[in-house]
C-alpha cells in the first residue's frame, strides 16, 4: 500500500510493546478528543502488526508474509487520514514515524522512504521555540501541551504539542501529536484586539439583544452617562430618555432601523445626573441566524454613542457667525433665509400668519456719495440699532444686504395693527441719526406681505414684500404699502419689458429719427430734433413707451451712448452733402449724472471735432431743479466741448430765472401743452403761453415751439414775434435714410 507505515529497529521495539505503552501514556494524559482518537488508532494499529506477525510466523506460509490482515489495514488507513498530526521520535529527536497530516504542518519531507534514508531531527523544522521544545519533552510534567512555530510556506505553521514518552527494551522513544492552531491564534488574537478596541475607544458602545435589552456596554459608556454597567444591564436604552424627542421621532428611528438596518443621526439623552447631552448616535442592526421565512430579524443592535455637545457649539458659533451681519449685529441674508424657512414651515403646519416687512433706506446712496462710506456704515449701525428698539423680542430683524432690511413677525396682527406699526417705524426710523460729526436724516419705504392672504409659498411670499417696497417706493417714498397684486402685476410686466429692452439695447435694435424745425415766417428748414425708436418684429415702438422705465437706470446711458455714436456719424455724413443745420439730442439727468456718458461724448468729440458746433443738447427742467452738483460739473463740460444747450420742455418744471442765465441757453423750446392752448381757446392757458414768449424774449433766448399741428397755431404765434416751430403742421420725424432728401429743397446752390 503506497504511504504505509513501517517500523524500523523491530529488534529492539516490538509493535506489541510500543501498543501497551501508548494505552499506559494516553490513560493520564488530558488530550483533546481528535488527539485521543489519534493515538488510540496508532495502537489499534500496532496490536493488530503484532497480532498478524506472529500469525504470519506460526503458519510458515511465505504466500501470507507480505499481507496484513483486513483489520489491520483499516486501522492504517485511519492513521494516515487521522485529523491531527502523529511523530514517532526516538531519544535523539529524530523522526521515525510521521503520519501524512502532520507531514503537512511540518511542510518537512517525512515520507517513509526520506525517512529510511535521513536522520532528520523534529527539532530542524522549528521556526520558533526550539529552546521551549527541548524543555518540555525531557520534561518530568508531560501532561502540558506546547505551542511553538514549525516551518510552513505559508505561514500557518502554529501547532499544539502533546507528549507521550515511551521505553520499550531499555530505549526511549516519544510520540508527538501536532494540532494546527492558526486559525484559533488569529481568531483569538483577533477578539483580544477586539475586545482592546472595546474597552478603550472613547465612544460609547452599547450592545442589545434583539429584543433590545443591553447585553453589554463598554467603559466610555459608563463615563458618558453615569451609569455602570451592572446598572445597564437588563434594561433598554429607553432609560436614557431625555424627553426632549417626540413620540415620531422614535417611530421614525425604528422604521429607518427596519428599511435600511442603519440609522445615524444627533439625539439627545439624560444622563444619571439629570443633565441632558447631545450624543451623535449610530445603530447597526446585525443579523447571526439563518434567514428563515418572512423579513429577517435582528439578533443584536450594536449602538456607538459620541459625545457632541462641543461640536453642537462650535457649530452653532460658525452658524451664527455666518448668519450675522458684522457691521450691524443683526442676521444677514443666510441666517434670514433659514429662520424664515422655520417660521413659514411651522405657520404652515399649525395654521398660523406670518407677515413679513421689507425696509428699504430711501436715497441712502447720496449719503455715502456727499459724506462717503464711512458715514453710511455708521448710518446702518444706528439704524439697526434703533428698529431693534421699536420691535418686540419675538420679532425676527435681519439685514438682507446694502440698506434693505427685513422683519418676520410671528404672531397674528390685523391690519390695523400691522398700519399702526408701520406708521410708528417710519416716524421713529425719521428722526435724525447722529453719525460722528453730523446729523442726518432719512426716510424708509416700507412693504408688507403676509402668509396666506398674499402668498402660500414662501418664495412668492418674499417676492410680494419686495414689490409691496417697491410699490411705496413708486408712490413717493416714507411710506409704507400693503401687496398689491394689480400693481405687481404691472410692475411684473414693467420688468419684462426691461428685459427685453435690455436685449433691444445689446443687439443694437434703436435707432434716430429725425424731426424738422421750420420758420414759420419763411417755411424755411432751421433745424432738427433726433428722436429714437424701437424697431421690432411688430413694428415702430415710440419712446413713450420704453424711455420712462429705464431713464433712471444704467440702461439709459448705455443706450443712450449708442445714439451718440449714431448722430455723430449722420452729422459728419451730411456735413459732406452740405448739411449744416443744428441738431439737437436728448439727454435726461441721470445721463447728465454719468460720468461714463460724458467720457463717451468726449471722446467722439476727439473723433469728429467739426460735429460739437452742430450739435445741441436738450435737456429738460427737472434735470436742473435737482441741484445737483455732478449735474451741474458736466452741463459746464458740455459747454466747454463746444456743445450749445437746449432747455425742453419749458413751462412744466421747475427751472428758474437765475438757471436760465447760470447755464446759458442757446434755446429754450416752449412744450406743447402750452400750445394746445391756442387751438382750445383757452384762456388761461393762452395767459401763461403770453408769459412764458415774453420772459424768454426779456432773456434773449432763441424759442422753438413743440407740437405744431394748424394754421391757427402758425399765425397766432408768428404774432407773438415766435417764429421758429416743431410739429406735425411741417413733418413727422423721418428715418436717416430721408434726410438728404428732405434738405434738398432747402439747400442753396
Amino acid at each position: 500500500m503506497s504511504g504505509s507505515m513501517s517500523i524500523p529497529d523491530s529488534k529492539d521495539l516490538s509493535a506489541h510493546d510500543l501498543a501497551a505503552l501508548i494505552t499506559q501514556e494516553v490513560a493520564g494524559c488530558d488530550l483533546s478528543a481528535e488527539t485521543r482518537l489519534a493515538l488510540e488508532t496508532l495502537t489499534q494499529i500496532l496490536k493488530d502488526s503484532a497480532a498478524c506477525n506472529t500469525s504470519l510466523d506460526e503458519s510458515n506460509s511465505p504466500q501470507k508474509t507480505t499481507q496484513l490482515p483486513d483489520n489491520a489495514k483499516f486501522y492504517f488507513d485511519l492513521f494516515e487520514k487521522s485529523p491531527i498530526g502523529l511523530c514517532l521520535l526516538d531519544k535523539h529527536l529524530k523522526v521515525i514515524l510521521a503520519n501524512p497530516e502532520a507531514r503537512q504542518l511540518t511542510s518537512c519531507d517525512f515520507t517513509p522512504n526520506s525517512l529510511t534514508k535521513s536522520n532528520r531531527s523534529f527539532t530542524s523544522c522549528i521556526v520558533k521555540g526550539v529552546k521551549s521544545f527541548l524543555g518540555w519533552i525531557h520534561a518530568s510534567n508531560r501532561h502540558i501541551p506546547l505551542e511553538i512555530t514549525l516551518f510552513h510556506p505559508k505561514n500557518t505553521g502554529e501547532v499544539q504539542l502533546l507528549n507521550a514518552p515511551l521505553e520499550i527494551h531499555q530505549q526511549k522513544y516519544f510520540l508527538i501529536s501536532l494540532v494546527s492552531i492558526h486559525k484559533q491564534k488569529r481568531i483569538s488574537e483577533s477578539a483580544k484586539l477586539y475586545q482592546l478596541a472595546f474597552d478603550k475607544t472613547h465612544e460609547g458602545i452599547l450592545i442589545t439583544d434583539g429584543e433590545r435589552k443591553i447585553i453589554d456596554v463598554n467603559p466610555a459608556f459608563t463615563e458618558m452617562t453615569g451609569y455602570s454597567r451592572h446598572e445597564a444591564l437588563g434594561k433598554k436604552p429607553n432609560f436614557l430618555k431625555s424627553g426632549k424627542h417626540t413620540p415620531d421621532f422614535y417611530e421614525e428611528m425604528n422604521d429607518i432601523l427596519e428599511d435600511k438596518g442603519v440609522w445615524q443621526g444627533i439625539i439627545y439623552n439624560k444622563n444619571k445626573d439629570g443633565r441632558i447631552i447631545p450624543e451623535e448616535l449610530k445603530i447597526t442592526a446585525i443579523f447571526t441566524s439563518p434567514e428563515e421565512e418572512g423579513p429577517p430579524k435582528p439578533d443584536y443592535f450594536l449602538a456607538i454613542y459620541e459625545n457632541a455637545e462641543d461640536r453642537l457649539k462650535a457649530t452653532q458659533k460658525l452658524s451664527e457667525l455666518a448668519e450675522t451681519d458684522s457691521l450691524t449685529k443683526l442676521a444677514n441674508r443666510a441666517g434670514f433665509n433659514r429662520y424664515l424657512k422655520g417660521a413659514f414651515d411651522e405657520a404652515q403646519r399649525n395654521g398660523e400668519e406670518l407677515s413679513l416687512l421689507m425696509i428699504d433706506l430711501d436715497k441712502f446712496k447720496s449719503l455715502n456719495d456727499n459724506y462717503g462710506h464711512h458715514y453710511g456704515d455708521e448710518m446702518l449701525k444706528a439704524f439697526a440699532k434703533r428698529i431693534t428698539n421699536q420691535l418686540k423680542s419675538s420679532d425676527y430683524i435681519a439685514r438682507l444686504g446694502g440698506d434693505e432690511f427685513m422683519v418676520i413677525i410671528n404672531n397674528e396682527m390685523t391690519t390695523n395693527s400691522l398700519e399702526h406699526l408701520a406708521q410708528k417705524l417710519i416716524l421713529k426710523l425719521s428722526e435724525p441719526y447722529q453719525l460722528l460729526d453730523i446729523s442726518y436724516s432719512v426716510t424708509v419705504s416700507i412693504g408688507i406681505a403676509r402668509y396666506p392672504d398674499d402668498a402660500i409659498q414662501l418664495d412668492k411670499l418674499l417676492t410680494t414684500a419686495d414689490a409691496a417696497m417697491y410699490q411705496a417706493k413708486q408712490a413717493g417714498r416714507n411710506q409704507f404699502k400693503f401687496y398689491d397684486a394689480l400693481e405687481y402685476e404691472t410692475h411684473s410686466q414693467q420688468e419684462k419689458t426691461l428685459t427685453e429692452l435690455a436685449r433691444a439695447i445689446d443687439t443694437q435694435q434703436f435707432e434716430l429719427y429725425y424731426q424738422p424745425q421750420h420758420d414759420m415766417r419763411t417755411g424755411q428748414l432751421t433745424g432738427f430734433e433726433s428722436l429714437v425708436r424701437w424697431s421690432t418684429d411688430e413694428g415702430i415702438v415710440m419712446p413713450g413707451a420704453f424711455i420712462p422705465l429705464i431713464e433712471n437706470t444704467p440702461l439709459i446711458v448705455t443706450l443712450g451712448n449708442q445714439l451718440l455714436s449714431q448722430v455723430f456719424h449722420h452729422i459728419v455724413m451730411w456735413q459732406t452733402k452740405g448739411i449744416h443745420w443744428p441738431i439737437s439730442i436728448n439727454f435726461c439727468s441721470y445721463q447728465l449724472q454719468s460720468t461714463q456718458a460724458m467720457h463717451h461724448l468726449a471722446r467722439l468729440t476727439e473723433i469728429y471735432p467739426t460735429v460739437p458746433a452742430q450739435l445741441h443738447i436738450e435737456m429738460t427742467e427737472t434735470s436742473l431743479f435737482e441741484r445737483d452738483s455732478v449735474i451741474e460739473q458736466h452741463i459746464q463740460q458740455l459747454q466747454a466741448l463746444g456743445f450749445k444747450l437746449v432747455l425742453d420742455d419749458f413751462g412744466t418744471g421747475f427751472a428758474s430765472i437765475y438757471s436760465l442765465k447760470k447755464f446759458k441757453f442757446e434755446t429754450i423750446k416752449i412744450d406743447k401743452s402750452f400750445v394746445d392752448s391756442i387751438e382750445e381757446n383757452d384762456a388761461e392757458g393762452l395767459l401763461l403761453l403770453d408769459g412764458i414768449i415774453d420772459l424768454i424774449q426779456a432773456l434773449k433766448i432763441n424759442i422753438v415751439c413743440e407740437g405744431v399741428e394748424t394754421l391757427q397755431q402758425v399765425n397766432y404765434l408768428t404774432d407773438k414775434d415766435c417764429p421758429i416751430a416743431q410739429g406735425f403742421y411741417y413733418s413727422q420725424a423721418i428715418h436717416k435714410s430721408e434726410v438728404v432728401k428732405y434738405c434738398k429743397p432747402f439747400l442753396k446752390d
